[in-house]
């Protein structure tokens, strides 16, 4: 039986014309925006029994440059965690970002890969997993550093999804991008006409051997170095990434008090010890969910273990992944009848 066979995908995707990997799981796939916007990448992780409606659907946002393949382990090992319950996985790109996987190359207009795009790129996403699941299907957003800002937008959009509805936020930035450490060092670059001019450098790097990427990201696994490559020769997905970014150095500013307040009883936070895309403003986070009616310990918000870094796909997946299979539990996001397998944490 083949993978389109044995997993089907929901009727609001489209399977990927060629395989992109040896293993069943997860299953790529796409989804269709329509013009001016075109498609995004979706990786999909099915559910135990097709039979049935899922009782969580995990709709995972990513940070920028979104690159959903970075996360692949991640997500791997809570579908794996979890596969005694009931639980489907969505992870869900950027618009603009598909040329890295072999989609479409042609460049966006920047308006088309800005954050109100995106913003209604998500909803309309999460609108047809409501339609397709129904009232008895909870869903779960996770989202990784601006991820987690979309997801704030997302929820505000649609409230009424309430009390159904959860958010696990991990490194999150949701406030003062621009002022943050990198934020400061980084934003003169996502300006234009920066974002095109890289693109054109990106003819000269696409060239570079994954042994050559090796040298200089140390430590990273093979995967991750491909995935780095994979983007490297895609200069409309990098061009979208820069632009996506010169937007939220603009746009991500104040923290919005009135969604913690509003949203605090359905959110979970993970922050590093120390993150330079974070900065001061996670204490401005940290002491906005004191004010509400839930603290911030009883909102439960992690800080700082075992030096996990902002980018913590690419070394830490079963870290964060274990963390998550918690929140799951304690959160009522799997069946209570069901036992629910653990992370291994031997690469910790």
């Amino acid at each position: 039986m083949g993978v389109a066979d044995e997993y089907l995908l929901p009727e609001f995707l489209q399977p990927w014309p060629t395989p992109r990997r040896a293993t069943p799981l997860p299953i790529d796939a796409s989804y269709s925006h329509g013009k001016p916007f075109g498609q995004t990448q979706v990786l999909w992780w099915p559910w135990r029994t097709q039979g049935s409606v899922p009782h969580t659907v995990l709709l995972f946002i990513p940070g920028n440059p979104g690159l959903l393949d970075f996360y692949v382990p991640f997500l791997n090992a809570i579908h794996e965690a979890t596969a005694k319950s009931s639980v489907a996985i969505l992870a869900h790109g950027h618009l603009g970002l598909i040329s890295y996987v072999g989609g479409d190359r042609a460049y966006l207009d920047p308006s088309s890969v800005m954050l109100p795009a995106q913003i209604q790129a998500h909803v309309r996403l999460l609108d047809d997993v409501v339609a397709a699941y129904g009232a008895d299907t909870r869903v779960l957003f996770v989202g990784h550093s601006v991820g987690s800002w979309f997801i704030q937008q997302v929820l505000k959009a649609r409230p009424a999804l309430r009390p159904r509805v959860g958010a696990f936020m991990l490194f999150p930035t949701i406030s003062h991008i621009g002022s943050t450490p990198s934020g400061r060092l980084l934003s003169p670059v996502f300006r234009p006409p920066w974002p095109r001019a890289i693109t054109y450098l990106s003819f000269v790097v696409r060239h570079v051997p994954l042994s050559v990427l090796g040298m200089i990201e140390r430590g990273w696994p093979c995967h991750q170095l491909q995935v780095l490559h994979d983007f490297l020769q895609a200069p409309a997905a990098i061009y979208s990434a820069f632009t996506m970014a010169n937007d939220e150095m603009e746009t991500v500013r104040e923290l919005d008090t009135a969604f913690l307040r509003e949203f605090a009883e359905d959110l979970w936070f993970y922050y590093a010890e120390e993150d330079k895309w974070v900065g001061e403003q996670r204490e401005v986070v940290l002491r906005a969910l004191g004010e509400t009616p839930v603290s911030a310990s009883e909102t439960r918000v992690v800080r700082g273990r075992n030096e996990v870094p902002h980018a913590f796909c690419i070394n830490h997946s079963e870290e964060i992944a274990a963390q998550c299979v918690d929140w799951m539990q304690a959160g009522g996001f799997l069946r209570l009848d069901e036992s629910v397998g653990g992370v291994d944490k031997k690469s910790f």
